[in-house]
């Protein structure tokens, strides 16, 4: 029987994507490998660069490889504190995998210094390498200076990986939606708040109570959940869910200026806090972190009374809201849950009317802006019925 071959694919992954996948799957049908094991490293203090906890690098790993039963995710190197010479993960990958034959991947750029690697020649007869190519570098001629001092090197047929963390990081943290991220791990991304400013969740926590704030990543993991089931945008969805509340615990004279300040003139909005906190709340989030989008700035707005012609982001963060798991149990919601996984319409629809059936049974009078949405829903559901993303 032959041995199992094993290719080792080490790295940051912050965050995986699908170049991290397009280079195992290569190495597994290139070089006729068995399986390839994901090893993410530690936080490591040294590489300042790496911005996601390794915790969640190995999660998002683990999701990326779901339907890849031939990679497997190895949290050895996550678990610790410092950087381990690629000597000595080798020779602990042989302990663990003895009659396996090893090939650790490594890029092409990395050929030209590798006799110079701790413990070399001990490395060199541990495994083999498989090695990616790297845009203008001469790969071949770099692994053939590798083999004249005892390297086993392949360079693998493929091209350059159109992908890399840094660039989707940067689009992340201006919440835009990456290419390259599978769905899984964009929404774990966004529901984690991972590659966000994490000054501004840290400012929208000091403006809230304990338990506004609670209700405040409720809403997001919610409203990102329902983003994934609706093909909206997750990125944006969690940053209105974030921001949503923003305003919330102002002093109501406080939350009149602030709306005013930023021309709300709308007078239904200042009969109360609970209606005001939306419009003040988009101000804040245009004046104090930089919200331009106006769909991120609609849905903050509109989140507790809803209005006409509402956006598949608007009612994402307007039932997310309403249905997010620290809600106590009010007659409807469960119906309203089930309900928003199939027509987000559906379920605001019923949650305005559930909500107005409480107010006048309580002998108030209801808001006209939301009992204008019930009528825009009621006359809309067909039309929302045959259209994406609803």
């Amino acid at each position: 029987m032959s041995a199992i071959r094993t290719g080792i694919y080490g790295g940051s992954f912050d965050p995986p994507h699908e170049g991290h996948l397009l280079v195992a799957m290569t190495a597994l049908e290139a070089a006729g490998l068995d399986r390839v094991l994901l090893l993410p490293c530690g936080d490591i203090p040294c590489a300042g660069r790496i911005k996601a906890p390794a915790a969640d690098r190995v999660r998002m790993l683990e999701l990326m490889t779901e339907d890849c039963p031939e990679l497997t995710v190895c949290t050895m190197e996550a678990e610790k504190k410092e950087r381990t010479p690629t000597a000595k993960t080798m020779k602990t990958m042989k302990k663990l995998y003895p009659e396996d034959e090893l090939f650790f991947i490594l890029g092409a750029d990395k050929l030209e210094k590798l006799p110079e690697w701790k413990q070399a020649e001990k490395l060199f007869a541990l495994c083999s390498f498989l090695a990616l190519p790297r845009d203008g570098l001469p790969a071949e001629e770099l692994a053939k200076v590798a083999r004249r001092v005892g390297a086993s090197v392949t360079v693998l047929p493929m091209r350059q990986v159109p992908f890399s963390s840094a660039a989707i990081q940067e689009e992340l943290a201006d919440f835009r939606e990456p290419t390259g991220l599978s769905r899984r791990v964009a929404a774990y991304i966004a529901e984690n708040g991972l590659y966000h400013d994490p000054e501004m969740e840290k400012r929208v926590r000091e403006m809230m109570t304990e338990k506004r704030f609670r209700h405040t990543l409720g809403v997001r993991k919610q409203a990102v959940e329902l983003a994934e089931i609706h093909h909206i945008p997750l990125q944006k969805a969690a940053l209105a869910a974030l921001l949503h509340d923003c305003a919330k615990c102002l002093p109501f004279e406080e939350m009149q200026a602030v709306a005013r300040s930023g021309g709300v003139s709308e007078e239904g909005f200042f009969s109360s806090p609970e209606m005001l906190h939306g419009p003040a709340g988009a101000v804040l989030a245009k004046r104090e972190f930089g919200v331009t989008d106006e769909d991120v700035l609609n849905a903050i707005t509109y989140h507790t009374m809803g209005r006409a012609e509402m956006s598949p982001l608007e009612l994402c963060v307007f039932i997310a809201d309403a249905t997010e798991p620290g809600r106590r149990d009010y007659p409807g919601l469960q119906r309203i849950r089930r309900l928003s996984r199939e027509s987000l319409p559906a379920a605001a629809l019923l949650s305005l009317e559930r909500t107005r059936d409480y107010v006048l049974e309580q002998g108030k009078t209801f808001n006209p802006l939301s009992e204008k949405t019930i009528a825009w829903l009621q006359s809309a559901q067909d039309g929302f019925d045959r259209k994406p993303g609803i």
